[in-house]
């Protein structure tokens, strides 16, 4: 007994046997331009975070005052830093710059994100009373067994960006 097929005319044949073809060809690539648009829709979430975080690092006064006090080699860390405005000020920005760390760390952004703040993160991270400051808050989460300080994302980033 001959198949059914073999009693069509050649031309439905030949159709019956495209359409499925054409039809995996159009799922492949509509999978692949799928696969592009979802690469372009992380980058440009990553890039709006990023631009989000310099968003708000260049709006808020507090941030800014300090990071000044900073980058003109302004800020003194010394016995007199703790329970002040310039200790409040500079927890904003260290909290600020540890959230997006602990963005990266997480995996939701690339070492290459996080490149526009490669020079505020550095500035930060290299001053020595911020460094000072920093190993203060190291020393007294170990003394009151805490754990591990928040900011140690941060500093994490920060090794990577050359700070």
């Amino acid at each position: 007994m001959q198949p059914s097929a073999i009693l069509l005319p050649t031309w439905l044949q030949i159709t019956l046997t495209l359409v499925p073809t054409v039809s995996a060809l159009f799922a492949a690539v509509g999978l692949y331009l799928n696969y592009i648009q979802n690469g372009r829709t992380n980058r440009q979430a990553r890039a709006s975070l990023v631009a989000k975080f310099l968003s708000d690092f260049a709006d808020d006064k507090e941030m800014q005052s300090i990071f000044y006090a900073i980058e003109y080699s302004k800020f003194h860390y010394d016995d007199n830093f703790h329970d002040s405005d310039e200790e409040r000020k500079l927890d904003r920005l260290i909290v600020h710059f540890a959230n997006l760390a602990l963005a990266w760390k997480s995996g939701l952004l690339e070492n290459l994100d996080i490149v526009p703040v490669e020079y505020f993160a550095r500035r930060l991270l290299r001053d020595e009373g911020v460094k000072s400051y920093l190993r203060f808050l190291d020393n007294w989460s170990d003394h009151a067994e805490l754990g591990a300080h928040p900011y140690q994302a941060l500093k994490e980033m920060g090794a990577v960006l050359g700070a």
